[in-house]
This record gives structure tokens, C-alpha cells and sequence, in this order.
């Protein structure tokens, strides 16, 4: 087929996909609807096509395609045809943010790893959306018939999400997606936020003392832009930087319970890492139907407050939260959750600042001006060969007659040893020997001076020192997990008898062995 043929065939399938599409009046009114609120989000030119399927997926970016399913209206169980447009709407309204999403984040986007933060993103901003263009068709809050109103509109978009969270999948395209309680968490936070966002206008004070309040329910803060909402909202819900929440150790601490019945909500966060940690958790409570504790769209989120906190490396900060508790109207059952160990928890962490090595007893080594600073200055200087397995330092003359050998001279000295040597093996070693012979008494003395002057010199809290009796021999042993960024170290006493003469005194070697730790 020719290019000419091709590009008019293409145009011929638009026109009479985009006609079949408008011609369902209900599809089309969703359509128009969902182009017009997403017209504040920067969109270009899309264009809805209709397909074979079920499905609707959004391709390209800004001015890209949306393809419905022909059979994708028929899956949308609604008690009516206001139900249903607005399910569709909210549908739509997903996918254009998809095309928002592919345009700004880019090389993000087709990151997979990173799909249920987008998924999630885009129901957020979607149900914001379609909640703001229904409130600010309400002239005056004051007015009891135009709240009436705003209030049957809210009640048509909360009767879709039942059949929304059916809908819509886990999982599309080999990709995981949302499960059915992160997507009706980030229906019920968009649906907030559209609340504050409409309220904060109005000129009464006392809608905007509301609209501070739900603002606080959505995790909203006053200067952080929507789309930046939006994502750190979606990190809570899906659980993102789960490495850096690893690093975090929660426990409860004693909370307070006011007449009014405002309780109080304490945690203790200890950040077990060597970096800053930026810690968030919302705290959430309400009501569910009695014997429906797992239909997660049946639940009804009363409230709703997040607490951050900066934790320092190796430091704890303590997460605090007010909430009045809810009460159960009649055949419901309330639920609170505030515990950071449960599934059901909304918890963040984001390590802050750029990554670095780890910090080690290497960075910075206390000196005390005697012949020992050199001496551990020199071993800092050895482990930090770890990282390329010390092949730096291997004696370029090392001459073992045509043999090789796995034990070869290091030619870099460390000043006051008997001798510097690599060993080369599956895990190749540096050991520094300070005492090789038969006096008991003496190697203990070395080792406990050795032992004695590294702890002095290595104020390191991360560097990770730990000193143990040995079962089988009985003699100390000393181990530093960082001794550099790349190196851990051992001080090592060990005791060599010869079987073949069993009477001979047994011989004693004092040394370090570093081999390489990653960070």
C-alpha cells in the first residue's frame, strides 16, 4: 500500500470510529465532558477512537489517542444512565491524565516499576477533576437548594465507585496497576482535595475554615502544587521507596484521649540508616456495613490527617496526629487505622539528599599524634583498594619463581607492621600481620592494644564495631563492618598447632584481614 493510500485510510478509519463513537449519545456526552475539565491539565488535541475490545487505553502523549472497546460501556453496571456517564467520564478522565502523565514524566512513564504511583496518580487527579467541575457549578454554598444539589451530583460519582473498582483492573499490558482499596483511597483523597480547592475561595469565613480542615484530610499542604500532591498522596497509598521505609523502625508510643474525644496518636520512627529519611503517615478512620469489612468500597472515610517528620540518620522523631473518633451509625462497625504495622497503614519514606558511600571509621579517624596514626591512616589507605579487590596494590615485581601464589606482597606498607599481604582468592583479602610467633602472652597484648586504639580513633556510630570470645579457641576477636565505605575489617588472634607434632608450643598470629563490603 502506498504512503498516500495509507494516510487515507488512516483518516477514513478516525472519521468513522470518532462518528460510530459520537453516535451512543451517553459515550459522547462523557466524551465532550472529560475533554472540557481536562482542558486545565495542558491537553492538546486527543481524539477518542473506537475499537474492538473492552478496553480503553490511552497512547501517545498530549495530542495522542484514546481507543475504547466497543463492548467497553457494557461492563459498567450502573443503576442508571447518570451512574453510568458518570463512570465513563471518570474513565476517561483517567486515561487523558495517562497522556498528561506520558508528556511530563516521559522516561518515567515507561518505567514499570513505577505504574501503580502513575495509576494511582491518575485516578487522583481524575476524581479531583470531575468533583471540582461538579462544585464549581455551584453558585453559592450558602444557598440550601444549590448545596441539595452539589450534594445529589456527589452522591451520582460516589455510586460509580462500586462498579469502578470492579472495572478496572489490577493489572494491564503485563503491568501491575492498583488493588481495589489503593484505588478507592485515591478516589476518596482526590474527592477531598476537590472540596478544599472549591471552598478556599469563597468569601465566608466560615467555608474556608472548612476548606483548611479538608485540606488537612487530603494531606494537602498550602505550598506544594496539585500534581506534587497528588504524587507524595500516591506514595503514602501504594507504599513507594519501600527501601528507604525498610529503614524505618516504628513503635507506639502512649497517646492522649480528650473529653471531646479526640485521641491522640503517637509514633516513634528510628531511622536504622545513615542517611536523612523524610517520613510520612495518614492516619484514617470511619465506617463500614456490618459484616462488610473487605468490600473496601463500602467504607466511608470520615476523617483523615497526615503527620511528617525529618528523621536523621540514626536519630528517631516522634509522628503525632489528632483525631475525634468516629462514631457507627446504626448496622456499621467504625475502623481506625493507625498502626504502621498493618496492611491496611498509609506510610512513606524518602531518603533525602544524594547517595553516598556509607559513612566508616576511614572518614574520620581520631589521631593522637604517636607512631599509631600512621599506622591506621596507612590501613585506611589499604581497605580503601577494597572496591577493585585490592589489585591496585598487588607488587607489580612479586617474584615467585615461575609459581603462582595466592598469597603475594601488597606494595603499599602500612608503617609499624611485619608485613602487608593480598591474599587471592575466591574473596580476595588484605592482611596486615602485627605479631606472628610463639609468646601467648604477647600476641594477646598486641591485639588488645590494636583493639584498645582502633575503638579510641573510630567514633563512627555507623562504622558497626563488635567484639566477641571466640567458643573454640577462647581468644577476642573484633570486627568493624565499615572500616571504609567499601571495606569491612576483622582483627583477628589466631592460635596454629602442628598435628605431626603435637608437643611442639603452638604458634600465635596477630592481624587484620579487610575485605570488601558493599555500601
Amino acid at each position: 500500500m502506498s504512503r498516500l493510500k495509507a494516510t487515507l485510510f488512516l483518516v477514513i478509519l478516525i472519521c468513522t470510529t470518532r462518528t460510530a463513537l459520537a453516535g451512543d449519545q451517553l459515550m459522547d456526552e462523557a466524551e465532550q465532558n472529560a475533554l472540557r475539565i481536562a482542558k486545565a491539565w495542558g491537553i492538546g488535541s486527543p481524539r477518542f477512537v473506537e475499537t474492538d475490545g473492552k478496553s480503553i487505553i490511552a497512547t501517545g502523549g498530549v495530542d495522542g489517542i484514546v481507543s475504547v472497546g466497543r463492548e467497553f460501556i457494557a461492563q459498567i453496571h450502573a443503576r442508571n444512565d447518570d451512574t453510568r456517564r458518570s463512570a465513563v467520564t471518570f474513565v476517561m478522565l483517567h486515561e487523558l491524565r495517562h497522556l498528561e502523565q506520558a508528556n511530563r514524566l516521559k522516561e518515567e512513564f515507561e518505567d514499570m516499576a513505577k505504574r501503580p504511583l502513575l495509576e494511582c496518580e491518575a485516578d487522583i487527579q481524575a476524581s479531583r477533576a470531575i468533583v471540582l467541575d461538579l462544585l464549581l457549578k455551584i453558585p453559592d454554598f450558602s444557598q440550601k437548594e444549590h448545596l441539595a444539589a452539589a450534594s445529589r451530583s456527589l452522591e451520582v460519582f460516589h455510586d460509580t465507585w462500586p462498579g469502578l473498582v470492579e472495572l478496572l483492573p489490577a493489572s494491564g499490558m503485563g503491568q501491575e496497576h492498583l488493588t481495589k482499596r489503593q484505588r478507592v483511597l485515591a478516589l476518596q483523597f482526590g474527592l477531598w482535595r476537590a472540596f478544599g480547592d472549591r471552598l478556599v475561595d469563597e468569601q465566608d469565613e466560615k467555608f474556608r475554615a472548612v476548606a483548611d480542615r479538608i485540606f488537612a484530610q487530603a494531606g494537602a499542604q498550602a505550598d506544594l502544587p496539585v500534581n506534587d500532591w497528588g504524587r507524595e498522596v500516591c506514595e503514602r497509598v501504594v507504599g513507594e521507596e519501600t527501601q528507604a521505609l525498610a529503614k524505618i523502625y516504628f513503635s507506639i508510643e502512649p497517646g492522649d484521649l480528650e473529653e471531646d474525644n479526640t485521641q491522640t496518636f503517637r509514633l516513634s520512627a528510628k531511622n536504622n540508616s545513615y542517611r536523612d529519611i523524610m517520613v510520612s503517615v495518614t492516619f484514617l478512620e470511619g465506617h463500614y456495613p456490618k459484616g462488610q469489612e473487605t468490600n473496601i468500597e463500602n467504607y466511608v472515610f470520615t476523617d483523615a490527617t497526615t503527620s511528617r517528620a525529618l528523621v536523621k540518620g540514626g536519630k528517631s522523631e516522634i509522628l503525632e496526629a489528632k483525631m475525634k473518633l468516629p462514631s457507627a451509625p446504626e448496622g456499621s462497625d467504625i475502623f481506625i487505622w493507625s498502626l504502621p504495622f498493618l496492611d491496611q497503614a498509609l506510610l512513606s519514606a524518602k531518603f533525602l539528599g544524594p547517595k553516598r558511600p556509607p559513612p566508616s571509621c576511614g572518614d574520620n579517624l581520631v589521631e593522637f599524634n604517636d607512631e599509631l596514626d600512621g599506622t591506621f591512616l596507612d590501613m585506611a589507605r589499604l581497605a580503601g583498594m577494597a572496591r577493585n579487590r585490592f589489585s591496585d596494590v598487588v607488587a607489580a615485581n612479586n617474584n615467585n619463581f615461575g609459581f603462582e601464589s595466592s598469597v603475594v606482597e601488597s606494595s603499599l606498607k602500612v608503617r609499624g607492621a611485619m608485613r602487608t599481604e593480598i591474599f587471592i582468592t575466591g574473596d580476595t583479602a588484605a592482611t596486615v600481620t602485627f605479631y606472628d610467633g610463639p609468646d601467648e602472652f604477647k600476641a594477646l597484648s598486641v591485639f588488645a592494644n590494636q583493639a584498645s586504639q582502633i575503638k579510641k580513633r573510630c567514633t563512627e556510630p555507623f562504622a558497626g564495631i563488635r567484639e566477641w570470645i571466640g567458643k573454640d579457641d577462647q581468644l577476642p576477636n573484633l570486627d568493624i563492618k565499615r572500616f571504609t565505605p567499601y571495606a569491612r575489617a576483622s582483627l583477628v588472634i589466631s592460635k596454629q598447632t602442628d598435628d605431626e607434632e603435637p608437643e611442639k608450643p603452638p604458634e600465635y598470629w596477630v592481624y587484620w584481614v579487610f575485605h570488601y563490603n558493599s555500601p
